[in-house]
């Protein structure tokens, strides 16, 4: 039997289009992988999947050419009280 290799899975906006009820399901597929000694890297704005992340990282301040600075890391009820952070309101919501 070989190896174990953890796998670092990146992804892109995984919940667009999805019900509730699906990204609840897709959510305990991550952990499962996590359980499993994986890393998962999400990038996301579906606020119920950001508040159950164990690192948050909030680019900003704007998108495209304005955005791409660091404006808060770190659990996500820390991100919610960084008051630079364009994603802290909604995470407080």
């Amino acid at each position: 039997m070989g190896r174990f290799k953890p796998t670092l899975f990146l992804f892109d906006e995984p919940t667009t289009g999805l019900h509730l009820e699906d990204v609840r399901i897709l959510l305990m597929v991550f952990q499962r992988l996590v359980d499993q000694g994986h890393s998962v890297v999400l990038i996301e704005h579906h606020m119920e999947l950001l508040r159950c992340v164990d690192w948050l990282i909030d680019l900003g301040p704007e998108s495209g050419d304005q955005g791409g600075q660091i404006m808060a890391a770190g659990p996500p009820d820390h991100v919610a009280s960084v008051p630079e952070s364009r994603t802290a309101p909604f995470l407080r919501a």
